[in-house]
């Protein structure tokens, strides 16, 4: 405990408890590797940005529920399904500068 700032540099520091908590009004990080592993994660944000390189995720399932907008501003849009795509709407709009082509082995229209 300190009225006044406390620092703490060490080569090593390891921290065992059975709970705990950090209230900080404003946090840095800075390091070239920060590995988690968690069982679950909550979350609660106003907002979350984030600018990143590359991002590469993995799932067995996601689900996401958009309340407002989803939008994507891409290069290019690369969608692959094994074996269904579905895409629902009460209104659809497809448009292309050059070509728009639907190829299948059958299409129904109507």
């Amino acid at each position: 405990a300190g009225a006044g700032p406390v620092t703490v540099a060490a080569p090593d520091v390891h921290v065992r408890a059975q709970r705990g908590t950090v209230a900080v009004q404003e946090m840095g990080f800075f390091g070239r590797l920060l590995q988690a592993e968690v069982a679950k994660v909550a979350l609660v944000a106003q907002e979350v940005d984030s600018v990143v390189t590359r991002l590469s995720q993995r799932a067995k399932r996601v689900f996401r529920f958009v309340e407002e907008i989803d939008q994507t501003r891409a290069g290019t849009v690369d969608i692959r399904a094994q074996s269904l795509l579905g895409l629902r709407a009460e209104n659809a709009v497809i448009s292309a500068r050059v070509l728009a082509k639907v190829d299948g082995e059958q299409i129904h229209i109507g």
